[in-house]
């Protein structure tokens, strides 16, 4: 026959429920197709589904659910008088022929339905004796088989206790530390409701108002371990969705609801692991090299990224930055004497100035008088930091009717340029985590605040950029 067979599209719910309802009616309520069963070519106009949800092969359309019962009765005695027969076969503990089979046709496979990927062996098998040696080959064999399906089921267990490939996949600098982490966040995750989207997220909050439950049944298909994985390889490799879905084993749609929900709680967890620190602890860690500036309490510099370019034209006018020469989100960054990030604004268009983002951050809040704040020349902010009674740090300007600078100016910007450079090189270390080192999506542009952040913290679980002699 030249007919074929496909699965059941299990990865799309509603699409699987429609195939049931058009081929399966002879099935049982309930009934649910597994991996194993196929839908005969017969069932589509082109002899086979198409995945464009406007095609009429996008769900079987041909179905014939007349029935020849005389015929069918036959074939139900054939099959019954066999299974007697194998039964009959394997009490007596002897060989028997193939019995015979009732021939499939072109049309039986027209009307025939559902079929599995395995063929039915109608000859009783062979028993072995369990003392002999092929017997305990095929038990070792098995067993081989069995540990090597373990090992291979879950992209986990790849970078299981591999300090290397975790640095690698996550950006975490030991397996150690992504254990640590995930354990913190586990008892949280355990009780967040996946994003389904806007509308779904408007009717949980009315609903969460009126004191009725919120529902939402979160994703299972992945266990919360390889959900944190999932998400970090993305961050870590700026892999596109359907290459992270390949290596899970799941579709797009599954992914997203992980990816947007994890970065959320992402956002909100790990600040609090990395609060904006007091003075007393920013001194305590302060290295020897910041000797000569003992009160700083923050080197402060802004980074951009770049974004597709937006279809408004207003919206792109306002993302320019003449600086990148490219559509880009800005943020303001704050590490620590020590080298940790302390402070992460939110992102802000390309076009915005350095002065504008340090007034509307909130960084100002944060200072206490007699802070001494580093930064690069560009950050004209000195009348800003006079109203929170701190000081600002920057490298001299020329001037005009200057030709260079004096020999205590030159020394003076050698030394904050010797310190300034661990804020950038904390960028750098930032931007390792390659979605953000690329053209970030615009699709992203929602949750492009939260991965900003998350990535940024992340940071801080490896090793200062600073260090501490």
């Amino acid at each position: 026959s030249d007919h074929r067979f496909f699965r059941f599209p299990l990865s799309d719910r509603d699409r699987c429920r429609r195939w049931v309802q058009s081929v399966c009616t002879h099935r049982e309520a309930g009934w649910k197709p597994s991996y194993h069963h196929r839908v005969c070519g017969a069932h589509f106009l082109s002899r086979q589904p198409s995945s464009v949800p406007e095609n009429i092969d996008f769900v079987p359309t041909i179905v014939d659910h007349r029935r020849d019962s005389s015929r069918r009765a036959r074939l139900n005695q054939q099959r019954s008088a066999r299974l007697a027969k194998r039964k009959l076969v394997a009490a007596e503990d002897i060989d028997v022929d193939e019995a015979p089979a009732a021939p499939i046709n072109e049309h039986d496979a027209a009307e025939g339905c559902l079929t599995t990927s395995s063929k039915v062996d109608d000859r009783a098998p062979e028993r072995l004796d369990p003392a002999s040696p092929s017997c305990e080959t095929c038990e070792e064999l098995r067993k081989q088989l069995e540990a090597f399906t373990l090992k291979q089921s879950s992209f986990l267990e790849k970078i299981r206790g591999d300090d290397q490939k975790t640095a690698f996949y996550t950006g975490l600098p030991t397996w150690d530390v992504f254990l640590a982490l995930f354990s913190y966040l586990e008892g949280k995750s355990e009780r967040m409701h996946f994003w389904r989207g806007q509308k779904e997220e408007q009717r949980r909050s009315v609903q969460h108002k009126e004191g009725r439950g919120v529902g939402g049944k979160k994703p299972s298909k992945l266990s919360l371990m390889e959900q944190f994985l999932a998400v970090l390889i993305r961050l870590r490799l700026g892999l596109v969705v359907d290459d992270v879905c390949d290596r899970f084993g799941i579709s797009r749609s599954y992914y997203s609801k992980i990816f947007s929900t994890w970065i959320i709680l992402l956002f909100k967890e790990l600040p609090l692991l990395f609060p904006w620190p007091s003075k007393n602890k920013v001194k305590k860690f302060t290295p020897l090299q910041f000797a000569v500036y003992p009160n700083t309490r923050v080197i402060l510099d802004c980074t951009e990224i770049f974004i597709e370019r937006p279809s408004l034209l207003k919206t792109n006018c306002q993302a320019y930055s003449n600086y990148k020469s490219h559509s880009t989100f800005k943020a303001l960054v704050g590490i620590s004497p020590a080298g940790v990030f302390t402070f992460v604004s939110t992102l802000w268009s390309g076009r915005a100035s350095d002065k504008l983002l340090v007034r509307a951050s909130g960084i100002l809040d944060l200072l206490e008088p007699g802070d001494n704040v580093m930064a690069d020349k560009g950050f004209d902010i000195e009348e800003l930091l006079a109203e929170r009674k701190a000081t600002l740090n920057i490298p001299p300007f020329l001037g005009k009717g200057r030709t260079q600078f004096s020999v205590g100016e030159v020394e003076r910007t050698r030394r904050i340029a010797s310190l300034r450079i661990h804020v950038e090189r904390a960028i750098g270390r930032m931007k390792n985590f390659r979605l953000l080192d690329g053209t970030l999506p615009i699709t992203l542009a929602p949750l492009a605040t939260h991965i900003f952040r998350v990535c940024a913290y992340l940071t801080n679980f490896a090793t200062p950029v600073v260090p501490s002699y």
